[in-house]
């Protein structure tokens, strides 16, 4: 997968250099194309029809149609690429070869509206896909190299726009699966990961970034508070009724992982100790047996 990425960059950037010779250096893909956040860029709430896309599809690169031959003034060409430089979701690429044109003659700027920005804005999209790939799941990756691998920009566009967040949630449902199949988990954890297969890809979503967080917390405090039901020592007692106290889960998952044990240990040390200092019934007796009256 990672020889695929660097091919992929590889193959961008002397298509790049053909536009302008300042689009050459790398760039940092826009973070809302990456897998596993939300397009508006928080977690869903569940929602009530099941859907196979995102509810809100994710904003493209702003695209000025000017077909060749187009009778257009300078002062037109110009407004339509501010317009584009304007767009907050233009990649880097199709920004500086924007820039360049503005900067050169009136037929630079026709070129690029009929041309330019439609190279720069598939170099764009190759880098996004490349990013995504790398850090996306198999599902997510395996389309993504699908569509690089075809070399057609529709296809890579469809990935872009639609194929990576249906990828993301294959993705998503094999690791809720994963998660209500492991043995550490709760009956509470298992009904709330089935009922999210069963819903939409906002609700997997959902269950991923926010709910098996709030059960885990809870689950982990029935643990505790079961732990401190049975006989303990006061190390222990202390240590699971101050994790119980707090509202941190960290608190509460360090108590269960590592305090318990530690205060345990302390319990027994202590029972140890005071069990060896204390004298036994012969020892008293001994020496009762030879101790000289006082004198008075």
């Amino acid at each position: 997968m990672k020889k695929l990425i660097i091919t992929a960059a590889a193959a961008v950037a002397p298509a790049v250099a053909l536009t302008s010779p300042a689009l050459a250096t790398p760039h940092t893909p826009p973070a809302h194309t990456i897998p596993d956040s939300h397009p508006t860029g928080a977690p869903a709430a569940p929602s009530a029809s099941p859907l196979t896309t995102p509810a809100t599809p994710p904003v493209t690169q702003t695209a000025i149609d000017t077909p060749p031959g187009a009778i257009t003034s300078p002062d037109e060409d110009r407004a339509a690429i501010e317009k584009i430089l304007a767009a907050p979701n233009t990649g880097k690429y199709l920004r500086e070869a924007a820039q360049h044109a503005l900067n050169g003659t009136a037929a630079d700027m026709r070129h690029f509206l009929e041309t330019g920005q439609y190279v720069a804005r598939d170099n764009d999209d190759r880098i996004r896909t490349a990013q995504i790939i790398s850090v996306g799941g198999p599902a997510v990756s395996r389309a993504g190299d699908l569509a690089l691998s075809s070399g057609d920009r529709e296809k890579i566009r469809y990935f872009l726009e639609v194929g990576q967040y249906q990828a993301r949630d294959e993705d998503n449902r094999a690791r809720v699966r994963q998660i209500i199949g492991a043995k550490t988990a709760s009956s509470n954890m298992k009904a709330a990961g089935q009922a999210a297969l069963r819903g939409t890809a906002q609700d997997v979503q959902y269950f991923l970034d926010v709910e098996q967080d709030n059960i885990r917390f809870q689950d982990d405090r029935v643990r505790i508070a079961r732990i401190l039901s049975g006989p303990v020592g006061p190390a222990l007692m202390k240590a699971g009724q101050k994790a119980l106290d707090s509202d941190n889960p960290e608190i509460i998952r360090a108590f269960l992982d590592v305090g318990q044990y530690q205060a345990r240990a302390a319990d027994e040390a202590h029972a140890h100790a005071h069990h060896k200092a204390k004298p036994t019934s012969s020892s008293h007796r001994s020496s009762g047996k030879h101790a000289k009256p006082a004198t008075r």
